[in-house]
């Protein structure tokens, strides 16, 4: 082998394991985030200890990138997007996007708590609208007064947009009122809380629960490529009681890791669920392993080798 060409490939080796270093340094920091503040001494600490040899200083830039606390920012009003665009599908029953898309309805409140799909389902609602979307995200405004924000959403939208109220619950009933009783006509106003309080200004009401194993198959068999069906369905178990925008990291995470390696994406994302279930409570993790053992799929002996539950607790709870 030539000089040249040696060099060529380990400038390329090089690269790389970079990018490979900086991938391991953003999931290390995605965990570590939470356990320490981000500016202070204690997370170098923390990190240090987490991280491998000169792996540590990756991860520390890493995460100061990402949970810094940002400098403060001017209060936001509305957002309007004349075409709007969606990266995936909520993650919802067929027959709760049915009955929507159905529904002659001018106003709708979505109920669910952080991460349920509140955003993905509104934007969902408005793309097949095909009409321009107006946000208004109370988390954003600030101080701003209800009224200041009802002159800004009449100036703002025209006839027939769709109008977002997102974290709805963060202004009083009174400010809400304003702000849904201003709403372009005719138009579709979704309302956004972790609450139920708005539920006397619109005409229907969304809780969003956890989803289902057949909700959560059908996100992963849409958003990852070559996933067989029996693997979507295992996976779907395995991720009972996560949110979707749990779900929706993890699919990322594993996509990553295969971009820089020849794990395929179903088997990197099958490592990255196991991983997340290896964290949960034991009621936790039985109960999803009873709900795979339920599909069929695997026997009993195969639930117990992939979850980690005895046999002896799946045909106790089986029986129950």
């Amino acid at each position: 082998m030539s000089a040249a060409a040696h060099t060529h490939r380990s400038a390329r080796s090089t690269s790389r394991g970079r990018r490979h270093v900086r991938a391991v340094a953003d999931d290390v920091a995605h965990l570590v985030e939470r356990a320490a503040p981000a500016h202070g001494p204690a997370a170098r600490v923390t990190v240090g200890r987490h991280a491998d040899g000169g792996g540590a200083a990756e991860v520390v830039t890493v995460l100061l990138e990402r949970t810094a606390a940002p400098a403060r920012a001017r209060p936001h009003g509305i957002r309007i997007e004349q075409t709007v665009e969606i990266d995936r599908l909520p993650v919802v029953d067929d027959d709760l996007r049915a009955r929507l898309l159905g529904a002659q309805t001018t106003s709708l409140l979505l109920v669910g708590g952080a991460g349920r799909g509140k955003t993905t389902l509104a934007r969902w609602l408005a793309h097949r609208r095909g009409r321009p979307l107006a946000t208004l995200d109370l988390a954003t405004t600030g101080d701003r007064s209800a009224a200041s924000l009802a002159d800004e959403i009449r100036r703002g939208t025209t006839g027939g947009m769709t109008l977002f109220i997102d974290n709805a619950h963060l202004r009083g009933p009174a400010a809400l009122s304003l702000l849904v009783g201003v709403a372009p006509e005719p138009g579709v106003t979704v309302v956004a809380s972790e609450a139920p309080d708005a539920a006397h200004l619109v005409d229907q009401v969304v809780t969003l629960e956890l989803p289902g194993i057949a909700a959560i198959e059908a996100l992963l068999r849409t958003d990852v490529c070559d996933v067989d069906a029996k693997t979507a369905r295992v996976l779907a178990a395995l991720s009972l009681g996560e949110t979707p925008a749990s779900i929706a990291r993890g699919i990322e995470r594993a996509r990553r890791f295969s971009s820089m390696t020849e794990v395929s994406v179903p088997e990197a994302l099958r490592a990255v669920t196991l991983e997340r279930f290896s964290t949960w409570s034991p009621r936790r993790r039985s109960d999803a392993a009873l709900a795979l053992l339920r599909l069929g799929d695997l026997s009993q002996r195969a639930v117990s080798a992939v979850t980690g539950v005895s046999r002896d607790t799946l045909r106790r709870r089986g029986a129950a």
